[in-house]
């Protein structure tokens, strides 16, 4: 018959130990103010942290090899609070991820719109153009002595897309075409994670994040310690929001990469919301701003023109009756008879320089 001690043996953590697993080992804090852990030997009392991972429990020192797993628990909660409705990689025979996330990311549809303008001609049409993608691990020593040719011979070309702002200073890899990613089927996660939980949902998720920085067609969203990718065209002029404001996104996609890592994608709307179009202007790309795009209907500039011309003249009313009401009580105060001009029609003035073409 069985006894009671070898079911919970069977049952710890402790008969499950795999090394290539990091799994945590928590204990309470009174058994940890007496180095309790309930592995083979005593953890020393001075460690102040209830939760650990063990890399041997008993190593040729004969001691219990550990290390602190703070950080990994904080992320793991907050990973399971934020994003409840991730899903593991797939296999790594199936390729990189990010590339699946561009094929889906890059349609107009994807944002509620019908174009991107100036954004069309990007990753597909940028790599008919420029050729397929090099890899810099995969390169001879040749190969690698002409890419620096290469790079040294681009260098003006380098700095005036930086000025233009076709560019961030981080996106270098992108402007040479080239990637530093190594073999997914040699390296890499091979079978599903199963730190997440799967929690279906009708609803969209919303999160709380701050904007970073600048990266490659978008922007970092930081979220709880877990940076996200924020795509430009799912930014909205409505919104309004700068670097370091926080503010609530929508989470389009939540997954882990090939080498276990967490790739989220981000939005400022629901998917499928529609929305106007927004066209993205060469402007420095330390600003966080869209400009809407010319291509609207006539009907709505017109609109918009005349609500502008509206409240210039109200505007314009106001401070001429103002300003008549000023001079004659001078007058009166002076004892003048003069009377002000009746020629200026400064409501005129201001219409035929709304008129001009160029100031539109």
């Amino acid at each position: 018959m069985e006894s009671a001690f070898g079911r919970m043996f069977r049952k710890s953590k402790l008969a499950s130990f795999n090394r290539g697993i990091k799994q945590i080992y928590a204990t309470y804090p009174e058994a940890a103010a007496r180095g309790e852990w309930g592995l083979k030997r005593p953890m020393p009392c001075k460690v102040t942290t209830r939760l650990a991972t063990l890399k041997e429990i008993d190593s040729k020192e004969q001691i219990t090899d550990f290390e602190a797993a703070n950080q990994q628990f904080l992320l793991t909660m907050s990973w399971k609070e934020n994003f409840p409705e991730s899903r593991s990689p797939k296999y790594a025979a199936t390729g990189d991820l990010m590339q699946d996330l561009a094929s889906v990311y890059d349609m107009p549809s994807a944002y509620g719109a019908s174009s991107f303008g100036d954004l069309e001609n990007t990753r597909e049409t940028e790599a008919s153009k420029r050729g397929p993608q090099r890899n810099i691990n995969t390169m001879t020593r040749v190969e690698w002595n002409d890419f620096l040719e290469e790079a040294r011979s681009r260098r003006a070309e380098w700095k005036e897309c930086l000025e233009k702002g076709q560019f961030a200073p981080e996106e270098t890899m992108a402007f040479m075409n080239v990637t530093d990613k190594f073999d997914a089927t040699n390296d890499g996660v091979h079978r599903s994670p199963t730190y997440h939980d799967y929690v279906p949902s009708s609803e969209e998720l919303v999160v709380e994040g701050r904007v970073l920085n600048r990266v490659a067609a978008g922007y970092a969203v930081g979220v709880q310690g877990i940076v996200a990718y924020l795509p430009i065209p799912s930014h909205s002029m409505d919104d309004g929001f700068q670097y370091r404001d926080i503010k609530r996104f929508y989470v389009h996609s939540a997954k882990f990469d090939n080498q276990g890592r967490p790739v989220v994608v981000l939005g400022t709307k629901p998917r499928g919301t529609r929305g106007p179009t927004y066209s993205f202007g060469s402007r420095p790309t330390s600003t966080f701003s869209l400009s809407r795009s010319n291509t609207g209907k006539p009907g709505q500039t017109s609109a918009h023109r005349q609500g502008l011309v509206d409240r210039l003249k109200s505007i314009v009313e106001k401070n001429q009756e103002l300003e008549n009401r000023s001079l004659a009580n001078k007058e009166a105060a002076m004892g003048s008879t003069k009377k002000p001009d009746g020629n200026a029609d400064p409501v005129n003035d201001t219409l035929d320089l709304l008129d001009k073409t160029h100031r539109w």
